[in-house]
């Protein structure tokens, strides 16, 4: 099951010092087996709420909790793993290795569920 509470996101400008609010308040859950769309306009924050529940990205409140673990210690394995491949130091992370790397973050029950050998 994965719990979305009270997530909110805001973004400070580089220069301006300006805030952006990207999600405000967001709560839901999802339970196991379900399938769910995400949809908006440009601009919406659909990008930023799946960055935050891939723990590349971490909310300024709120939590998000994933088969009852938080995801709060997660974000520096995940966003490292993002960073180096956003900036082409190594070519991008397939499928195979994104698994292992949240077997690595969340526990080996990932590997079981997608029948990966380790």
């Amino acid at each position: 099951m994965l719990e979305v509470k009270n997530i909110e996101k805001i973004y400070t400008t580089r220069f301006g010092g300006n805030q952006v609010k990207a999600l405000s308040n967001v709560s839901f859950s999802v339970e196991d087996g379900e399938y769910v769309a995400i949809m908006g306009e440009s601009g919406s924050g659909k990008t930023t709420l799946l960055n935050i529940l891939a723990a590349l990205d971490k909310p300024t409140k709120g939590e998000v909790i994933l088969g009852g673990k938080s995801l709060r210690g997660s974000l520096s394995v995940a966003s490292s793993a993002s960073q180096i491949t956003s900036f082409s130091l190594i070519s991008p992370i397939t499928i195979f290795i994104t698994l292992y790397l949240s077997a690595y973050v969340f526990g080996s029950d990932i590997l079981h569920t997608f029948k990966i050998p380790h």
